[in-house]
C-alpha cells in the first residue's frame, strides 16, 4: 500500500524491554517540555526527575555528560515547591510559548525556517503536515492542546511515546503498520533532523538549572538513537 511507504525503514532489532525504556524516556521528556505544573515542580526539587533521568538512561546505555545535573541541586534549599513552579513556568513561557518570537522555537518546521532565513509558518508548513499524515496512519487521535502546531517538540515526542508503546506490545499497532520500522521513519526524519539543534540553543540560552538539564537529556537521547 502507498501510504505505509510513509512509515517504512530498516528496523533495528531491539527488545521488548528496550522498548519500554524508549517509551519511559520519551515520556520523561514531554513531560519536561511541556508547560510545567506543580507535580513537575515537586518532581524537580525533591530529585525523583533527575534519579528517573538516570535511571533510564542507564538502561538504555545512554551516556550524559558529566554533571549535567549538578546544579539541580539548588532547588532543594530555600526554595519551596510553588515557588519554583512559578520560576519554572515563567521561564518556559520566555523559552518557548512565545514562538516564532519566542526565544527558542519549539516547532519543527519554523526551527528549520528560522535556520535557513526564511519566514517561519506555523500549523501549514510541510512538517506539520507530515506529521499529521504519520499520526493519521498511527491511528493517533489529537489529544492534549489542540490549538498547537503538529511539529512542536512536544508532540513528536509523543509520537515516538506512542509508537514505542506499539512496539513494547502496550498499544494496539494498525495492521498496515510495523511499529519498528515506523519509530525509524519517524526518528529519522523529524527528531533526528533537528532535536538535536534545538537542544543546543536550549542550553545556550537559559540559565535555569531544569531546562539546561532537560536540555541535555534531550540531546543525549538524540544522540544515541541517530
Amino acid at each position: 500500500m502507498e501510504e505505509s511507504k510513509h512509515l517504512a525503514g530498516q528496523a533495528t532489532v531491539v527488545s521488548v524491554d528496550e522498548w519500554h525504556g524508549r517509551a519511559a524516556l520519551c515520556e520523561l521528556l514531554v513531560r519536561s517540555l511541556k508547560c510545567p505544573d506543580p507535580v513537575l515542580a515537586e518532581a524537580v526539587a525533591s530529585g525523583t526527575w533527575a534519579c528517573a533521568a538516570c535511571e533510564l538512561t542507564d538502561s538504555l546505555h545512554i551516556t550524559l555528560p558529566q554533571n549535567w545535573d549538578a546544579e539541580l541541586s539548588k532547588y532543594s534549599h530555600g526554595l519551596d515547591n510553588d515557588s519554583l513552579f512559578h520560576q519554572l513556568r515563567i521561564e518556559y513561557t520566555r523559552l518557548y510559548a512565545l514562538a516564532p518570537q519566542s526565544a527558542v522555537i519549539p516547532y519543527e518546521g519554523c526551527w528549520r525556517a528560522a535556520k535557513k532565513g526564511e519566514r517561519p509558518l506555523l500549523f501549514v508548513n510541510t512538517e506539520a503536515l507530515a506529521v499529521g499524515e504519520t499520526c493519521r496512519l498511527l491511528g493517533l487521535e489529537r489529544g492534549g492542546d489542540a490549538n498547537d502546531s503538529l511539529d512542536s517538540v512536544v508532540i513528536e515526542l509523543e509520537v515516538l511515546w506512542c509508537i514505542a508503546l506499539m512496539a513494547a506490545g502496550i498499544l494496539e499497532c494498525p495492521k498496515d503498520v510495523v511499529a519498528e520500522e515506523a519509530w525509524e521513519s519517524f526518528f529519522g526524519q523529524h527528531v533526528a533532523s533537528w532535536m538535536d539543534g534545538f537542544a543546543e540553543d536550549t542550553f545556550s540560552e537559559t540559565e535555569e538549572p531544569f531546562y539546561k538539564a532537560t536540555a541535555c537529556l534531550l540531546q543525549a537521547f538524540v544522540k544515541s538513537m541517530g
